[in-house]
């Protein structure tokens, strides 16, 4: 993909950008959002959605133009859940006045609506994005490679030699030391901290009893490990293998449980945000994934760790399974440290 070099997309100073995305899809557009925000600034208009946690995520990346909108889908059922691509649809009229400066419109929201090909016909500006009428328009069909590139094919259409590892590293919180010496005052300084995450939408949990029976045998293999439980608390706490050892920290505001999740050694998850979140801070993972969800898609990209992919949900996954895999990605962890202890007393020496 290359684009003229006087063209008025790559000479475009001061864009609109209109993004919004479940909480995960979020994540995966960190190093995109990043690149958008170096290249053109803090203060272009950024048009988001109503969610504060979505918001502190765009402020901690270093938005600070923020115009929140409400952002539904079209012919969505109650208590149905978002399939992404979606039809999301917003107050066009509202956003019209916010680009009254602005030389470029970028849509890098995930749906193919007429909401957006209408504010693209309405501003009169040249675009990027999904809809249909966008001047460079970006394929929601090409689904080859992981959904954190196909998010950052905005940067390299706009700098053909972006290099997505310069921009993917997480937006921590401004408080996010003390939440840490909070978890960390809770559990103790010894032993090794393992974070999971077993809810969100139905058709991607593992079933309750499985986690219970995997954590069983973590208790009876790792004496000194303490587990940090995401997550909301629908699930009772006693449907766990309880032990002293187990900490809940659910009910806590999303992006705290992000934080947690970058503390910890290793992480074993459903397909959710969580698992993006450890990914991005390059936490060793064991990702619990589905068929139905584009598993290789929506996996890790940049932590080592190793994914399962099952039905929907993936009930089919065993217990066994998850253990055998999470052994092999904590053994990887334990191997490179003993050979980083071993090496480093002689590389100081030299």
């Amino acid at each position: 993909m290359s684009l003229v070099p006087a063209s008025p997309i790559s000479c475009a100073r001061r864009p609109l950008l209109i993004f919004h995305a479940l909480a995960g899809d979020l994540l995966m557009a960190v190093p995109m959002l990043r690149f958008l925000r170096e290249r053109y600034g803090p203060d272009i208009p950024l048009v988001c959605g109503t969610e504060p946690e979505h918001q502190i995520i765009f402020r901690q990346v270093g938005f600070a133009n923020l115009h929140p909108r409400e952002f539904w889908v079209r012919d969505l059922l109650p208590g149905e859940a978002v399939a992404i691509p979606a039809d999301w649809c917003f107050d066009v009229d509202s956003v019209l006045s916010l680009a009254a400066d602005c030389d470029l419109f970028i849509n890098p929201t995930q749906g193919c609506g007429t909401a957006f090909s209408t504010i693209a016909s309405k501003l009169q500006l040249p675009s990027i994005g999904y809809h249909e009428n966008a001047d460079l328009k970006i394929s929601l069909h090409d689904m080859l490679g992981h959904m954190v590139e196909q998010f950052f094919q905005f940067a390299q259409a706009i700098h053909a030699s972006a290099y997505i590892n310069d921009f993917a590293y997480f937006p921590h919180r401004t408080d996010a030391e003390n939440i840490r010496a909070v978890v960390r005052e809770e559990v103790g300084q010894g032993g090794r901290l393992v974070v999971i995450h077993a809810d969100t939408k139905v058709d991607k949990m593992w079933p309750i009893e499985h986690w219970s029976a995997w954590l069983k045998m973590l208790w009876a293999d790792e004496p000194e490990t303490h587990v940090l439980l995401l997550g909301y608390p629908a699930i009772p706490i006693e449907n766990y293998a309880v032990d002293l050892r187990l900490h809940d920290c659910r009910n806590l505001p999303l992006t705290v449980n992000y934080e947690i999740a970058a503390m910890a050694d290793l992480f074993v998850g459903v397909d959710s945000c969580m698992l993006h979140a450890a990914d991005l801070c390059r936490v060793p993972s064991v990702g619990i994934m589905t068929h139905g969800y584009w598993p290789a898609n929506f996996g890790m990209r940049f932590a080592d760790g190793e994914c399962l992919a099952g039905a929907n949900p993936p009930a089919d996954i065993s217990t066994e399974a998850v253990w055998q895999v999470y052994c092999r990605v904590r053994n990887r962890q334990w191997r490179s440290r003993a050979i980083q202890a071993w090496v480093m007393p002689d590389e100081a020496a030299g």
